[in-house]
């Protein structure tokens, strides 16, 4: 009797799941992922330790896993275990994977040097500098690599089937479409980063002026967020077009860099006191002794145009012209939509600022709130008077799943 009770729960969840599709893969997959960690953490490790976060993972790795599961059967994917060394498409495999490690290898090793840096600037200086690099990275995970994964596989098709034209078509509409989206809420996030520390870190023995260092990092990530977002999307390009070397040599080369730029930075910030006196002026700081850590994530950013730069230029070389002035037409619009938006926002947080206390956390919730709404309909206005492409097709996309 309870495998019929268990089958019809089972399809209940599937057909659930197809609703909501793209969505629960590319963006609930990694909440669903962390709610496990989360589980683990509250419920399990109070009676088993630190292996009860290990189960944690574990498990939200397994529910991750679960929810994609009715996709696959419905996709007709049928898996076979074969395994032979002599296979042509073997030897590709590898042949593309080995690249692919090294990139994934060389962005580890700059991972650990910009900890190894940030444990000489200080303590607490490693938290601040990973609490900023993490919410910088929440509109990448949900606009970034939602699109990219979603678009892989058609680029992927596209390009085997010599549909040169219609891959260079879509290519385009999603480097636009990542900007369009990705440009607002990284200079939102600039505007509002004090605010955002406020909310989500500014707790137990996270001090202000730990807050003040936080807002700072992050508000130097969002410089160059638009930059690590369309490199990302790039990067996923070379491996649809099969060439992960020109990718790796481009990561190393940046790696390299951008760890070099982050010793100098450290250094610079360490030792001049011009550069210091700059820095605390521009972000309204106290004179602190891990200031020298906002080097780091300048660095970061510089790494990450560099890097864009790189990429765009080795694409066009790899395949053409893929609709550059196209590209160009729309990024200037997002850009001084995004400047108007910045603008407006720092005016009404003047205005506001009398009203809603930022030192307690219901005024920073507030101007978050009020000043993040009006920001998003100023962008959108803009983008309406500047006639920006991107806002007329996603006008389209929303009213035909309204007349749907």
């Amino acid at each position: 009797m309870l495998s019929p009770v268990l089958f019809t729960l089972y399809s209940v969840f599937a057909g659930v799941l197809q609703y909501f599709n793209k969505f629960i893969i590319y963006s609930l997959g990694p909440i669903i992922y962390n709610l496990g960690i989360i589980f683990g953490i509250i419920f399990l490790s109070p009676y088993f330790g630190i292996s009860g976060v290990s189960m944690g993972v574990i498990l939200g790795a397994f529910v991750f896993l679960a929810v994609q599961i009715p996709f696959v059967i419905e996709s007709g994917f049928n898996y076979k275990f074969i395994l032979d060394f002599k296979d042509k498409k073997i030897h590709k495999f590898f042949k593309l994977m080995i690249p692919r490690v090294f990139a994934s290898a060389s962005l580890e090793i700059e991972t650990v040097a910009f900890v190894i840096i940030a444990s000489t600037l200080g303590v607490g200086a490693i938290s601040i500098f990973n609490f900023a690099n993490d919410l910088q990275f929440i509109p990448i995970g949900i606009v970034t690599i939602s699109l990219v994964v979603a678009t892989f596989t058609t680029l992927s098709k596209l390009w085997a089937e010599g549909e040169k034209e219609k891959f260079i078509k879509t290519f385009s509409s999603v480097f636009r479409q990542i900007l369009f989206l990705i440009v607002p809420i990284s200079f939102l996030m600039l505007a509002l980063r004090e605010q955002i520390v406020a909310i989500i870190l500014r707790h137990g023995n996270f001090t202000f002026q730990d807050a003040a260092l936080a807002s700072a990092c992050l508000g130097i990530f969002c410089l160059g967020l638009f930059a690590y977002s369309a490199t990302f999307f790039i990067v996923r390009t070379f491996y649809t077009l099969q060439d992960t070397k020109t990718p790796t040599l481009i990561t190393s080369f940046v790696v390299f860099l951008t760890v070099s730029l982050a010793i100098f930075f450290a250094w610079l910030f360490n030792n001049s006191e011009f550069a210091r006196s700059f820095l605390i002026s521009f972000f309204a700081l106290a004179d602190l002794p891990k200031i020298a850590l906002l080097g780091l994530p300048l660095a970061f950013s510089i790494g990450s145009v560099i890097h864009l730069g790189l990429s765009m230029t080795f694409l066009y070389r790899k395949i053409g012209d893929y609709n550059l002035r196209e590209i160009a037409n729309s990024a200037w619009r997002v850009f001084v939509s995004g400047i108007l938006m910045l603008v407006a926002i720092n005016i009404g947080l003047y205005l506001i600022s009398p009203i809603f206390d930022i030192k307690t956390f219901a005024g920073a919730f507030w101007q978050l709130i009020i000043l993040g709404s009006a920001g998003a309909i100023i962008y959108i206005a803009s983008s309406f008077l500047l006639r920006s492409p991107e806002i007329f097709v996603f006008k389209e996309k929303i009213f035909k799943k309204f007349k749907g």
